[in-house]
């Protein structure tokens, strides 16, 4: 009889620690996600448990990937995505480690190292996480959770050092209820240009300032659904790429009119918004900067948030 209720105590203890696991984990998560504001697109955890790749899927609409350096942990990422039913569509796992990213250059929207020790700062080197990292909306968070092992030589003052040793990016370092994390923000592009309104800019210019492109040309990202033409307007600003999907081909087809966000670096969605179906068939429409998306309504401008798509205010025009 004590056996049995021996079993049940440590059974209970177990569950009673995974759940504050999870809390933990969740809690960081919103933190972090507030503190970064990447809710949207490509996500990358070179290492990290099932908890944290969980509570980042659970608490975004990021795309999650996440690898492991040994078997184990590779199983136990696959056994806890596809519990939850996200293996295979919001979660990704494959072995390796942040020494070598497996991603094209400037295409990661957001990279998270929950488990940063002091000798990743000689480790990890700054070269190989900028080249992964998309530019002007790139953010880089490392650093150390409270529930790991302690490490006495990671300090705020190295890891700030370390920080400011990644060149042309914004960061900072803070210590938090969870754990002491640096941000990383990356800059823009290098001698790139963006393409903010239908003509270029708004003096209808048409030559772009960019020398960045550069031959020989690759394919950065192919998505869905695969149906442009020159019926839709898409302009392009800090790494975002709005289009307008007016063109007949989603008519006959029955999808909506729309406008949509996506990475310019990765072409994953950021957000969505329903447009009539008779919107913008054959004007220009929309512009775009760092700060806002804008919907031109006639006599009036509709300003969403570039990153989010939330409705931030309406500018009415004089039509006098």
């Amino acid at each position: 009889m004590l056996k049995k209720y021996c079993l049940l105590l440590a059974a209970a203890f177990l569950a009673g620690t995974a759940l504050a696991a999870e809390n933990a984990a969740d809690g960081f998560m919103k933190e972090l996600l507030t503190k970064t504001g990447r809710t949207a697109g490509i996500c990358s955890l070179p290492r990290s448990g099932g908890a944290l790749v969980l509570a980042l899927a659970s608490n975004s609409s990021l795309l999650v990937h996440a690898m492991a350096t040994e078997e184990t942990g590779l199983s136990l990422l696959r056994k806890t995505a596809s519990e939850a039913g996200l293996l295979g569509s919001r979660i990704y796992v494959e072995k390796g480690n942040p020494s070598k990213l497996p991603f094209a250059d400037n295409y990661i929207d957001f990279l998270l190292i929950a488990d940063l020790g002091s000798g990743d700062l000689t480790s990890l080197q700054p070269k190989e996480i900028l080249r992964a990292l998309a530019p002007y909306n790139g953010v880089f968070a490392a650093g150390r959770l409270k529930t790991e092992q302690p490490d006495a030589l990671l300090t705020k003052e190295k890891l700030l050092v370390w920080a400011k040793s990644f060149s042309g990016c914004e960061a900072s370092v803070e210590e938090t209820a969870y754990g002491l994390f640096a941000y990383i923000r990356k800059g823009p592009l290098k001698n790139g240009d963006d393409w903010s309104h239908f003509y270029h800019n708004a003096e209808g210019d048409c030559f772009s300032k960019d020398t960045a492109l550069k031959f020989p040309l690759a394919l950065q990202w192919l998505g869905k659904p695969y149906l442009e033409s020159n019926f839709n307007s898409s302009v392009v600003a800090s790494g975002r790429l709005f289009t307008v999907r007016s063109s007949p081909l989603f008519t006959v087809k029955g999808l909506p009119v729309e406008l949509v966000a996506r990475s310019a670096h990765n072409g994953s969605y950021l957000w969505k918004k329903e447009l009539p179906a008779d919107y913008g068939t054959f004007s220009p429409n929309i512009a775009a900067s760092a700060k806002y998306c804008i919907i031109f309504k006639g006599s009036s401008a509709l300003l969403l948030d570039a990153e989010t798509g939330k409705e931030k205010k309406e500018v009415f025009f004089d039509a006098s």
